[in-house]
């Protein structure tokens, strides 16, 4: 998507984990202001974490949440495409779950958050 994005000559917001250099096009973010890394050392990357840290930052009134539905042990409800699908035990699907959950909680301290589509993160 990102290389569709370039040849598209799309304007891109990126995090630097996959550029090093701005552009006119394309802006990059410094990856690890907009991580979360827990007390226990494990870092949560997604772009979800990436974007509502950014959202936030930047002083949104809302976010109008859609995908975000929640991580099952079943490899083929996680991901739309194929090639994401990665296999996740139970714990790690409730451990996964229990940090979307509390850290979007901890968002709607700072901004307003509407889901749009069903999730366990509600």
């Amino acid at each position: 998507a990102y290389r569709e994005a370039i040849n598209r000559k799309m304007n891109i917001i990126v995090p630097s984990s996959l550029a090093k250099v701005s552009s006119s096009r394309i802006t990059v973010v410094d990856y690890k202001k907009w991580i979360v890394v827990e007390d226990d050392g494990h870092t949560r990357d997604s772009s979800a974490v990436i974007c509502l840290n950014l959202l936030g930052y930047l002083n949104v009134k809302k976010i109008y949440l859609a995908g975000l539905d929640g991580f099952s042990n079943d490899i083929n409800e996680n991901y739309y495409d194929p090639f994401y699908r990665r296999p996740v035990s139970g714990f790690q699907a409730h451990a996964r779950n229990n940090f979307y959950k509390r850290f979007i909680n901890e968002r709607k301290g700072e901004v307003e958050i509407e889901f749009v589509t069903p999730s366990l993160y509600e």
